[in-house]
């Protein structure tokens, strides 16, 4: 590295240490990478004795999902990658599962069920995996880390159990034959303090595209090798330019593809008058990595206004957790989960996709919450369908924001759940989302139908009042 511009440089060894994309060729004392035309690690060639070479093998997603080693040409090990599950084996035939609640759980089954373990590995506050315990709170490795990732000390009372770890530093896997760290979009080089490829998402994360987390490795973590993030577990928000461009990394099949929607989305963003606003009063905030969640709060104290969405982009569910704001608020529901969806989007590197459902989470609108309960005692969907999309501000709401994601609600199966007490239950409204077949352009929005008035024309309103009052005296 350049000792002026933290930037990479020719070595001694080679000419010509990057290929024309920035990857890095050569990995000092280790071996010569090779890279697929999309810029993912193929494979690792050491020029030892035994000729070893590790392959990577990814999805059609770019996620790796099988790492093969090879001696002589002769098959050594393999390691298969499913959601939560990786399958090992070796040139002995010893094969193992090993199961993963998250990162901080594994349950290891060799092949002969001779040698069943459950490791619980503990973290610090960067989520790196430092100490794990058996089934009977025994210790069974402890591992201290530098900065980025190398290994300061490592113990443990079984040589081949401390081997068997993989998870390490920031809760990522560390590939033993060439110490990298698999961080999804890219892998990180601990002893270079650096990215051996530049990041495919461009400039979200500054402008050195090598650097890993601003070189404030004891601060931030990156989940996806694209940007840095504070732990999780420590709840902080950070900001973003939501309007730089990045490269589709993230794929989910629970997603919709719809590049021409998100385009337009990121139109109608642009050009939002209240655009400042949103900026600066909007926090995104990393919840958790499996599953993939990120939450995104929007207040305003003097205005009044609150709005918290949650996207669970490993489901495809946009949760709508709070939103509220007062009469005399100009900016609206829309405008603000607009903002958000595309701002959560560039945190995970997934543009082009969208939700493919809505989760209205605890609703407390009385107009909304007295039509599910008409529905529950007439089971007229008809009726509840026209009632909810067409009075309830949840239903028109979610019609407009479903229209500027280029989406359109499915409304022959709206779904109504609950959350039951012991003395009441809350009410929640499952939409289910499809591409618009045809986009309205992005400087023409949707004008919904006049609002039908619900009171008047289901209920009087003294007896609505007096049965809003019943309802609230028993919650």
């Amino acid at each position: 590295m350049h000792p002026s511009n933290n930037r990479g440089t020719e070595t001694q060894q080679s000419t010509s240490d990057f290929d024309a994309n920035g990857n890095l060729l050569v990995l000092n004392n280790i071996g010569t990478l090779h890279w697929h035309y999309n810029n993912t690690l193929n494979q690792l060639s050491k020029a030892d004795k035994s000729n070893t070479t590790q392959y990577y093998i990814y999805d059609y997603q770019g996620r790796r999902v099988r790492t093969v080693v090879e001696s002589n040409n002769q098959v050594q090990s393999q390691r298969d990658y499913l959601l939560s599950l990786d399958i090992s084996s070796n040139r002995a035939k010893q094969q193992s599962r090993t199961t993963h609640i998250g990162t901080h759980i594994l349950s290891e089954t060799s092949k002969n069920n001779t040698q069943n373990q459950t490791r619980y590995q503990l973290t610090n506050h960067l989520q790196s995996n430092t100490l794990e315990l058996n089934d009977k709170a025994q210790v069974m490795s402890y591992e201290h880390y530098y900065s980025y990732g190398g290994t300061t000390i490592i113990a443990g009372n079984d040589k081949t159990q401390v081997q068997q770890k993989c998870y390490r530093y920031t809760g990522k896997e560390r590939d033993d034959s060439s110490g990298l760290y698999y961080h999804g979009a890219r892998y990180l080089a601990p002893w270079l303090a650096r990215w051996i490829s530049p990041d495919s998402a461009g400039a979200v994360d500054g402008l050195n595209l090598y650097v890993y987390v601003g070189n404030n490795p004891l601060k931030y973590i990156d989940l996806t090798g694209h940007i840095k993030v504070y732990p999780a577990n420590r709840g902080k928000p950070y900001k973003l330019d939501i309007l730089s461009p990045i490269d589709e990394t993230y794929h989910n099949d629970n997603l919709l593809h719809y590049p021409e929607a998100y385009q337009r989305l990121q139109e109608i963003v642009r050009s939002d008058p209240k655009l400042t606003l949103l900026e600066a009063n909007t926090r995104f905030t990393m919840i958790s990595n499996k599953p993939l969640k990120i939450q995104a709060d929007f207040i305003l104290e003097k205005e009044g206004g609150d709005y918290s969405n949650i996207m669970n982009f490993s489901t495809g569910v946009l949760h709508f957790d709070r939103n509220y704001k007062e009469k005399n608020n100009s900016i609206n529901a829309t405008q603000v989960t607009a903002y958000q969806y595309l701002g959560m989007t560039k945190i995970v590197g997934a543009s082009n996709q969208l939700p493919k459902t809505f989760f209205r989470y605890n609703i407390q609108n009385p107009i909304t919450n007295r039509i599910i309960r008409e529905y529950e005692d007439d089971k007229n969907y008809s009726k509840f369908r026209h009632d909810f999309m067409k009075t309830s501000d949840h239903g028109r709401s979610s019609w407009r924001i479903a229209d500027a994601l280029g989406l359109k609600i499915i409304t022959s199966n709206i779904e109504i759940e609950y959350t039951r007490y012991s003395h009441y239950k809350e009410d929640h409204i499952r939409l289910h989302l499809r591409q618009q077949k045809t986009l309205r352009g992005s400087e023409n929005p949707l004008v919904l139908p006049s609002r039908i008035n619900y009171v008047n024309s289901h209920t009087p309103m003294n007896s609505l009042i007096k049965r809003q009052k019943e309802r609230r005296a028993t919650l």
